[in-house]
This record gives structure tokens, C-alpha cells and sequence, in this order.
């Protein structure tokens, strides 16, 4: 089963300012980086909606502990809530 989906969900650090000075990427390309985990359910097909978030939470989690996403982002983001998945054609 295929759905169109919203995934919101809000990040966190406390070091963003400190992160400008030691990773390789600009701030802008931070924000570009951690906007492409909106896409982190793209083509899932699930069998419901509490799988396809829980699979998407982890996708998210898992992609911030990466040491190799954390050098050029930083290694201090927090999820705070989300994602939410939701579709406009609910299933029957």
C-alpha cells in the first residue's frame, strides 16, 4: 500500500553556533542536509501507519548517530518530536 505523507518533526542542538567553525559545511548546507531526513519515508510501503512512523523514527535516529553524517553536520541533534505520519486518503 502506497500513501502520501507529511513528516514533521523537530530537531535540536546546542552547539550550532560552535558547529560553524569546525565542520566542513556551511550552516546553509547544515539546514539543506537535516531537510533531505523530510524524505526519510520516501517509497516505504507499509502495512500501517504505526510501522511506517516507527520504521521512519528510526531512519531519522539512526541517520543522526551516523559518525560520518555527524562530522559534516554535528553530533549533538536531538529529535524533540516526530515524525508524524499522515496521509490525506486514509486506509478503510
Amino acid at each position: 500500500m502506497r500513501v502520501s505523507l507529511l513528516l514533521p518533526f523537530l530537531l535540536r542542538t546546542n552547539n550550532f553556533k560552535n558547529n560553524m567553525s569546525t565542520l566542513p559545511y556551511p550552516k546553509e548546507q547544515q539546514i539543506h542536509s537535516l531537510s533531505l531526513l523530510s524524505n526519510a519515508a520516501f517509497d516505504l510501503q507499509e502495512p500501517d501507519f504505526t510501522t511506517l512512523q516507527t520504521i521512519t523514527t528510526k531512519i531519522i535516529k539512526q541517520t543522526l548517530s551516523n559518525p560520518s553524517v555527524q562530522k559534516t553536520i554535528g553530533h549533538d541533534w536531538q529529535l524533540l518530536w516526530g515524525p508524524v505520519v499522515y496521509s490525506h486518503m486514509p486506509l478503510p
